[in-house]
């Protein structure tokens, strides 16, 4: 357990700096803020009429993670089918290029 070895309870900031113990409590402080301000009350977790608001806040977070996973996992599909138009008509360009180049030399040469 922590208790016994204090050197193993110290925590780390988003960039692996080790946080000072008010730097920690700022960071729990502001959970908790979080939590309160989301309508999720630890206090009243057992309390079964609680409940249901902290459920529904939770399927509200998942309905617009779903949402957004999915425009993304959409709009994917239109960049790619987007850069490959845009490959294959750079390279029928670049072919065109040199084929135009080709018949300018030939027709130079002779």
């Amino acid at each position: 357990p922590c208790w016994r070895r204090p050197e193993r309870s110290v925590s780390r900031g988003r960039r692996g700096g080790v946080l000072s113990a008010l730097e920690q409590a700022d960071r729990e402080a502001e959970v908790e803020d979080w939590l309160d301000d989301h309508g999720c009350d630890p206090e009243h977790a057992t309390d079964v009429s609680s409940i249901a608001p902290m459920v529904s806040t939770l399927i509200s977070g998942m309905s617009t993670a779903l949402y957004t996973t999915l425009v993304g996992a959409v709009l994917n599909l239109w960049l790619m089918a987007n850069h490959q138009l845009l490959v294959g008509g750079t390279v029928k360009l670049i072919a065109a290029l040199i084929e135009s180049v080709e018949e300018h030399a030939r027709h130079r040469v002779i």
